[in-house]
């Protein structure tokens, strides 16, 4: 999917994209009635962290690109069985606590950025890497600020390391080798 053009350009579009805002959609955050068995005697609350989830919103004419993302910590439970529900809502069934936080990023694009035909692969790509990324230190602020209002033990969610784009190999003309980018 990734040719050496594509990152060079979507490079390109990160560079000249500005942040400009990140908002709270919503917050849900539940406590299980299986709580007190769950947490007797616990120091420390088991943390589990889903994959973020993310759409890219791109508005060509206003040259902006929307980023929601939706971030969910299961904590209390071992092993938490994240379940997607039909109505588009997220459960995290064996966990005695759920937080699951929505954002929108918005971020301004350089001027043409929508006109290139591969646009909407960037858009999600962008979406995937800089939206999740500038609205993370977001999500963890809210996890564990709700975490304290629960009265529960301190809760951090840890950094967001994002995987790196796939390296690209392009042949060099003149040398005849090979060139990583």
């Amino acid at each position: 999917m990734f040719d050496a053009n594509f990152i060079s350009t979507y490079n390109d579009l990160v560079k000249a994209s500005e942040l400009q805002g990140v908002a709270l959609v919503s917050v849900r955050a539940e406590q299980r009635p299986n709580l007190g068995e769950q947490l007797a005697g616990e120091r420390e609350l088991l943390l589990q962290v889903m994959p973020p989830q993310f759409v890219a919103q791109p508005e060509a004419e206003t040259r902006r690109l929307v980023c929601r993302s939706r971030f969910a910590a299961a904590l209390g439970a071992e092993e938490a069985e994240w379940v997607m529900e039909p109505d588009g809502g997220l459960d995290a069934k064996g966990a005695a606590i759920l937080i699951v936080v929505e954002y929108l990023t918005v971020f301004r694009l350089p001027d043409g950025a929508a006109k290139d035909a591969r646009f909407p692969d960037f858009a999600q790509l962008f979406a995937e890497r800089n939206g999740v990324f500038n609205a993370w230190p977001y999500f963890r602020e809210t996890v564990s600020s709700m975490a304290a209002k629960m009265l529960l033990p301190q809760v951090v969610v840890p950094l967001l390391n994002l995987p790196p784009l796939p390296w690209v190999k392009e042949q060099q003309g003149a040398e005849g080798g090979e060139k990583s980018k």
